[in-house]
């Protein structure tokens, strides 16, 4: 049974302890290596992102896990006044700009040794490929899932066959390695997108207007590639969901629209959907179509949690463009959302700010400091001080309007 925080909302809430349970606790190590995702070229111009693995402190407890330097004591004392982060043990590494926290750690020999000293039983990381799986044997852990179930449970044409097979609606296209199909859709009058099944957060895609041929023939380096029309939308709303335990139980904790750039280019979540108030049909059909493709999901063997995207065209009609099996940067407001208020229908806004203020105290006097208050909460404020930006939870009553 797949369970969903608007029709189980009670379930849920007394549900998602033991979810949190079960991937985070004393026997694991967590890595939120946000850098494993993104192409090793683009990673040393984009040195804040490290910091960004911090994002997750706030819902773990009772477990260990690794950040790149700087750490602050400060973050996780006001984290654990609201509740937040009781029993973490931090371990800083010295962080190095030009590649992943994975790499780095297998870089660096005495701290691959203390790590191995604590006898952990799994590691938890953003997202789980052959590097993770090298560490896991350096430490003698073991992964949460194999880099083979992540690779499937993250492909997008899979994901686009298992749609057709299932009758589910899905914008109308291709999927080809044939450079001179590409080429011919890349000449077309309309507007087509061209991506690759592996892709993330804006990388591996591409645009008939917006890129040249050179580049989507580069980037799809001969292998395949899901070739769609562009089709006019409204918005592009997103599941939450997570799957746990050996005999695979699921729930779904969020529905949110994104907030991205140029459309394409994520910058945060806000909570819950405007679906969620406006729309009763588009809410129940995002909810049916995230049940099956769990289903789906759940035949990869894949534990652990997801995001489901979808797009409404400006007729009204939902389509699931991608899954991302790995923390998503809704997972995080989504289960802080959760832990600070005890409820899954709380509104709540998540994105990257910059330039509000400019040290690590003038947000803690700006920020909420009981845990039954709405308002400002610093999700991640690691990389404030050195690039001057930090990813903000904002909560409010359900009832409220965004500010």
């Amino acid at each position: 049974m797949i369970l969903n925080f608007i029709h189980h909302s009670n379930v849920l809430e007394k549900e998602i302890p033991e979810v949190l349970w079960y991937f985070f606790n004393p026997e694991t190590l967590v890595l939120n290596d946000t850098r494993l995702l993104i192409i090793p070229e683009v990673i040393p111009h984009i040195p804040f992102v490290g910091g960004y693995d911090q994002r997750i402190l706030p819902i773990l407890s009772n477990t260990h896990v690794v950040f790149s330097e700087p750490t602050n004591n400060g973050t996780l004392e006001y984290f654990q006044k609201l509740g937040l982060s009781q029993w973490v043990n931090i371990l800083g590494i010295q962080n190095n700009p030009d590649i992943s926290l994975t790499e780095n750690i297998l870089n660096t020999p005495d701290f691959l040794k203390t790590l191995r000293e604590k006898s952990f039983k799994k590691i938890i990381n953003f997202s789980i490929d052959a590097r993770v799986e090298k560490l896991a044997k350096e430490i003698g852990a073991e992964c949460i899932v194999s880099s083979e179930i992540s690779e499937k449970a993250n492909n997008k044409l899979l994901l686009k066959q298992y749609l057709i097979e299932t009758w589910l609606p899905t914008v109308e296209g291709i999927f080809t390695n044939n450079k001179d199909i590409i080429t011919q859709y890349f000449h077309k009058k309309e507007h087509y997108f061209f991506k690759s099944p592996q892709g993330v957060s804006g990388y591996g895609f591409w645009s008939n207007q917006k890129n040249t041929l050179d580049e989507i023939l580069h980037g799809y380096n001969w292998k395949e590639l899901i070739i769609e029309q562009v089709i006019e939308k409204e918005s592009s709303p997103s599941i939450q969901f997570c799957i746990y335990w050996a005999e695979k139980k699921a729930i779904i904790f969020g529905f949110t629209d994104q907030i991205l750039e140029g459309g394409q280019h994520y910058l945060g979540n806000k909570s819950p959907s405007i679906y969620f108030s406006t729309d009763k049909e588009i809410t129940e059909e995002c909810l049916r179509q995230s049940e099956s493709i769990i289903q789906y999901i759940i035949q990869t063997w894949y534990v652990g949690f997801w995001g489901i995207d979808f797009m409404i065209s400006t007729d009204k009609k939902v389509y699931a463009t991608e899954v991302n099996a790995r923390f998503t940067g809704a997972t995080y407001p989504a289960m802080s959302s959760f832990l600070l208020t005890n409820s899954l229908s709380t509104s709540w806004k998540y994105i990257t700010h910059e330039g509000i203020a400019s040290t690590y105290q003038e947000y803690i006097n700006i920020s909420i400091k009981e845990k039954w208050e709405y308002g400002l909460f610093p999700l991640c404020i690691a990389p404030l001080e050195e690039y001057g930006r930090i990813q903000v939870l904002t909560i409010w009553e359900l009832d409220e309007h965004d500010v």
